[in-house]
């Protein structure tokens, strides 16, 4: 009976540690009013995948999975991300700290034209 009860219980452990872990792979829409162009949407993509939002996870999987859409009629990116390691209000500061608005969150004016100059340049 103990033994019964000791496998049980060390059975119930294991599965509540692993369980910790899994991947919670979740899409986010994000609407970007200024977004104007295909080299601005991968310049959000670029930097997001820079920031520390890009840690690993410890099965090694990063939280963003390269899965961006763009839709530049709607002025929307769709992000994939892993929602066990962040949220979706730090890749909407993210993407506001490069100047653009990113839903509720506005983007800094200063910070989107060195933005623009920067995308001329390239």
């Amino acid at each position: 009976m103990t033994r019964m009860f000791t496998l049980f219980f060390c059975l119930s452990i294991v599965f509540s540690v692993t369980g910790c872990w899994r991947k919670d792979v979740r899409l986010h829409t994000v609407h970007v009013p200024e977004l104007e162009n295909l080299k601005e949407a991968a310049l959000i993509e670029k930097s997001l995948k820079k920031t520390n939002l890009a840690t690993p996870q410890r099965d090694g999987t990063p939280p963003f999975y390269g899965e961006f859409e763009i839709d530049l009629s709607e002025k929307t990116l769709v992000i994939e991300y892993n929602a066990r390691l962040h949220s979706h209000k730090n890749i909407e500061h993210e993407i506001a700290k490069l100047g653009y608005t990113a839903n509720d969150v506005p983007g800094d004016t200063n910070a989107l034209q060195r933005t623009r100059a920067l995308l001329v340049k390239e």
